[in-house]
């Protein structure tokens, strides 16, 4: 069953720029064929002569409301994974407010800063119709019932605000389709003071319109980058060790330092730091695409071949709990060195990934495996997903009791009220994961 993917705002398009090169070389390991029909989409070109093989796109919608990130696709180096249908919805963006992001998608502003307008005649014009009427042309070009995963974050302001006018429309316009998120949710410290509100705000709509929400926690997909990095350079530092009494039980030889090179080099442990700290971004994307892609991928021909949905297939056995359909997931790579070692086994590996994953749910686990690459991948209902919402709820009530940031959201229509109505239904939430054993 064909799967149509709407990236929006600039985590969801940073992710999902990850999250589609991966499954492009998934795509390469398989081939060309029915294996990847779910996520791609057949395209005849008349400009390469003399095949009559299609041509494969991904089934993919881009949506932000700046061009700084959705618009680098146009620059990859690969065009076989460009989306077939971009919409910039503006040039300054919506500032990290949810309720300029999702205002956005439901009305057309008379300028930055005034009041946004609700007619009909505005509505029918507006900014979310526009997207969706590119998705009801990639639904009906897929010629049957489709499924949808949204990609976005729940700190920022497009991603989700506009993400929540979009899933809004979407449980109203397609209600026999799957409708599954992936939300990035933000780490302790984060980079806006209203992380919070929005974040109960995208939670409350999530609950409303979403069948299944993957939660990618961004401090924890830190926590196992840090994590990576050590091993790395632990590693090296113990080949160095090795090489060093190697060489010492020989002659021994006067190492000369080349000629050029700086005196003040930095150590491994201060290389990997830089490294690390050069990288995190794109690390901790590719962290999280390589769990995606472990859920989400076909696991066998048959299942492909059979159209089986893959987001499907994660409600009914995942989240089939209206209550508890938030999921959380890690995924783990087989290392290459450890192909040929008998230490190293699923087994420890299993416990490994139970290790990251803190009162770890035996009784609903779920193990994927990507194709070519061997991995494992879980998702789990557990009781962390309360402490967060809990958490967001807190914070978002004692700002609105002070009265912080409020007239940024009323200002687009979202009073004290709602924000506080959603933060109640959050800490609801939260107390069914906290119930979980």
């Amino acid at each position: 069953m064909p799967t149509i993917t709407l990236q929006v705002g600039q985590c969801g398009n940073q992710l999902g720029n990850t999250f589609w090169e991966l499954l492009q070389r998934q795509k390469e390991q398989w081939g060309h064929g029915l294996l990847a029909r779910e996520w791609f989409a057949e395209r005849h070109s008349t400009a390469t002569s003399g095949s009559n093989e299609p041509l494969l796109y991904p089934r993919l919608i881009c949506v932000d409301s700046e061009a700084k990130v959705a618009g680098s696709w146009g620059g990859s180096s690969s065009s076989s994974i460009a989306p077939h249908q971009l919409h910039i919805l503006g040039h300054a963006g919506c500032g990290n407010n949810w309720a300029c992001g999702y205002h956005f998608g439901v009305s057309k502003p008379k300028q930055r800063g005034a009041a946004w307008s609700s007619s009909t005649e505005e509505h029918q014009n507006s900014q979310v119709e526009q997207v969706m009427e590119g998705i009801r042309r990639e639904a009906e070009a897929a010629a049957g019932a489709v499924d949808f995963l949204l990609l976005a974050s729940l700190a920022g302001g497009t991603g989700s605000g506009t993400g929540s006018a979009l899933l809004q429309e979407l449980a109203d316009q397609f209600p026999a389709s799957t409708l599954a998120a992936v939300a990035v949710a933000p780490g302790r410290t984060g980079d806006s003071p209203v992380q919070s509100i929005n974040s109960c705000l995208a939670m409350q709509h999530l609950s409303q319109h979403a069948h299944a929400v993957l939660l990618l926690d961004n401090q924890a997909l830190l926590d196992q980058l840090s994590s990576e990095a050590r091993s790395s350079s632990n590693s090296s530092s113990s080949n160095s060790s090795s090489s060093s009494s190697a060489a010492s039980q020989g002659q021994p030889r006067l190492v000369r330092k080349p000629a050029g090179a700086a005196s003040n080099a930095p150590s491994p442990p201060a290389a990997a730091a830089a490294v690390l700290r050069g990288a995190c971004l794109a690390g901790v994307n590719r962290l999280a695409a390589e769990a995606l892609a472990g859920l989400l991928w076909p696991l066998s021909q048959q299942d492909a071949l059979a159209g089986r949905s893959s987001v499907r297939q994660l409600v009914a056995t995942v989240c089939a709990d209206p209550l508890t359909k938030c999921v959380e997931v890690c995924s783990l790579s087989w290392p290459a060195a450890a192909c040929g070692s008998t230490d190293d086994t699923w087994s420890n590996r299993v416990k490994q990934l139970s290790s990251r994953l803190p009162k770890f749910d035996l009784h609903n686990p779920r193990f994927r495996g990507q194709q070519g690459e061997p991995s494992l991948t879980a998702a789990v209902r557990r009781s962390s997903t309360g402490s967060f919402m809990r958490a967001a709820a807190e914070s978002t009530l004692r700002l609105c009791q002070a009265g912080a940031y409020m007239h940024w959201y009323e200002q687009y229509g979202c009073s004290r009220h709602d924000i506080m109505a959603a933060a109640d239904g959050t800490y609801d939430q939260a107390e069914a994961y906290l119930g979980l054993c």
